[in-house]
């Protein structure tokens, strides 16, 4: 009796429907993982290969050789990459601590050595306007000898 309950079937057929909906879904991720995880392999595979000829040279009787030095170094810069990648660039410390320490003079001489040319500092300010009006007007004089150039005017790029 149970079994013919109207209840039964509509429970029944709504598992029905989501057991295909979830078999659908699973089906789409597997299949699309495994076409991206393939993809990546053979993109893998392709540049290992060409590494691999670019690493291998021909003796005269046309054997294949490894320069095997050529490789480690290459290998040991491949790793170093890596791991400045994943923990970030090392750097000095025993000159970062001397820099740190004597932060004030290098600052101040850096800022003398760069002003003397510019003249964008007050003090030890940085004169944000000056920067401003010093890049417009340059970019004025390079858009006026540019213009002014004769190679505009033969190929007719001047539109004015």
């Amino acid at each position: 009796m149970f079994f013919r309950s109207i209840r039964f079937r509509l429970a029944l057929w709504y598992f029905a429907i989501l057991a295909v909906i979830l078999v659908l879904l699973s089906a789409g991720v597997y299949f699309t993982q495994r076409r991206t995880l393939s993809d990546n392999l053979d993109t893998s595979l392709r540049t290992r290969a060409t590494l691999l000829q670019g690493l291998v040279d021909y003796d005269t009787s046309g054997h294949p050789t490894l320069d095997l030095s050529t490789a480690l170094l290459r290998g040991r810069y491949t790793k170093a990459v890596a791991r400045m990648e994943r923990a970030g660039i090392p750097i000095d410390t025993r000159v970062h601590r001397a820099l740190m320490t004597n932060w004030k003079t290098t600052r101040g001489e850096l800022i003398r050595y760069i002003d003397r040319d510019f003249g964008l500092y007050d003090g030890e300010t940085f004169k944000r306007w000056q920067m401003l009006i010093i890049g417009f007007f340059s970019m004025f004089r390079f858009c006026k000898r540019v213009c002014d150039s004769s190679y505009f005017f033969h190929k007719n790029l001047l539109l004015w």
